[in-house]
């Protein structure tokens, strides 16, 4: 049976329809001040995966447990009253995460601004490895980060929601479901490796994945292409590949692009005939139009001029571009 998809907003005066309006049947509210109960709940259900940005104006407890198929993570808003999380305070560099079936048990003060995601544990599987899952899965109660990817997770799920609320046709669409996991699970490597990879859990397999899968595809593509298409062939979001190749190279994914045409160039000048081949000629074949620019940046790559590539005979064997940046 195919997975409602549903969005929309919700405004509530019954603290008991908390836990049903976000799917957690074993959660129980109760409000700890007085005046009445006032509620907003923004959200987004896809197959696997429910988030939703909930705003109250008293103080609330919950006790229950995290959903029996999935991970629980709570994500306070910089600035808001803290929240008691099993006994531990959560500040603006701490955020909540629950496997499934362990205790929730949390204290809210008046004026509480959170965003929520439940992820359950077959989408994390599709998406990351055996040991990396086994990890999330053992991780509970609350995990360092920093304040700016705190402030950008809360930020995106909340753009996220507003640009797709009652739209379910665009919901409905594979290739949108498929951009929406790909950014949450973009801003998940951000908050969990956020502390120097303190945490450590994606550090050397979603962004070294990614950079290996585009390297090969970069060797292996026999045209152009773009960082858009890149990040589709490899299947991760462009600003995993943006993190991936800062780490490594230093530089952007375009301009590792760009210097891998120019590698491919300095591959056919240096086994080319200068009697049949010109400098312009290659260059123009590989896309590069400003000769002049493109000169300068194949100087800087490889210590000499185009032109004495293809003159001066030099090794018929160039190497690839990732071992010519890890030589300079």
């Amino acid at each position: 049976m195919a997975v409602a998809r549903r969005s929309g907003h919700i405004e509530n005066t019954d603290i008991q329809q908390h836990s049903t309006n976000a799917g957690l049947a074993k959660v129980s509210h109760s409000q700890l001040s007085c005046g009445s109960f006032r509620s907003q709940t923004d959200y987004i259900k896809l197959p696997g995966m429910t988030f939703y940005h909930q705003v109250w104006n008293q103080r609330v407890s919950a006790r229950g447990e995290s959903p029996e198929d999935s991970i629980f993570l709570c994500v306070t808003s910089h600035g808001m009253p803290s929240v008691s999380w099993c006994e531990t305070e959560i500040d603006d560099r701490r955020f909540i995460w629950e496997p499934p079936r362990c205790e929730i048990d949390f204290v809210s003060d008046v004026g509480t601004d959170h965003v929520v995601l439940i992820l359950n544990k077959a989408l994390l599987r599709e998406v990351f490895d055996a040991e990396t899952v086994s990890r999330l899965l053992r991780s509970r109660h609350c995990l360092a980060s920093t304040i700016h990817n705190k402030q950008q997770f809360t930020n995106t799920v909340q753009k996220l929601i507003k640009r797709y609320s009652g739209r379910e046709e665009s919901l409905g669409d594979a290739v949108t479901r498929k951009a929406i996991n790909l950014e949450i699970f973009d801003l998940l490597d951000d908050m969990l490796t956020g502390t120097h990879g303190q945490n450590g859990y994606f550090a050397d397999t979603k962004r070294a994945k990614a950079l290996s899968r585009a390297l090969q595809l970069i060797e292996s593509a026999e045209e152009s292409i773009s960082v858009g298409q890149l990040a589709r062939g490899v299947g991760a979001c462009q600003r995993t590949l943006e993190y991936a190749f800062r780490d490594r190279f230093g530089i952007t994914p375009v301009r590792y692009l760009r210097w891998s045409r120019l590698n491919a160039l300095h591959r056919d000048l240096c086994i080319a005939d200068p009697r049949y081949e010109s400098v312009g000629q290659a260059a123009l074949r590989h896309g590069f139009t400003e000769l002049g620019r493109m000169a300068g940046e194949y100087r800087h790559l490889f210590g000499r001029l185009p032109s004495e590539s293809l003159v001066s005979n030099p090794p018929r064997t160039t190497p690839p571009l990732h071992e010519v940046l890890r030589a300079m």
